[in-house]
């Protein structure tokens, strides 16, 4: 079971360096997190947003 706190500290470097945006949900009693880049123009990739959707669904999305 990860805690929300062990699962930020995975994601620490694409958080402060700002390179990647980072989706954290709860699924269960346990954090999962994923991190998405953007396009050259700002946008999300077609998969990426694909992916998001996944995760916000009322459903728990599968791990990746």
């Amino acid at each position: 079971m990860a805690s929300l706190r062990d699962t930020v500290k995975d994601y620490q470097d694409e958080l402060r360096d700002g390179i990647a945006w980072v989706a954290f949900w709860k699924q269960g009693r346990s954090w999962n997190a994923e991190y998405f880049h953007l396009d050259m123009d700002d946008t999300l990739y077609p998969e990426d947003r694909s992916r998001l959707e996944e995760i916000k669904a009322p459903t728990p999305p599968p791990l990746s």
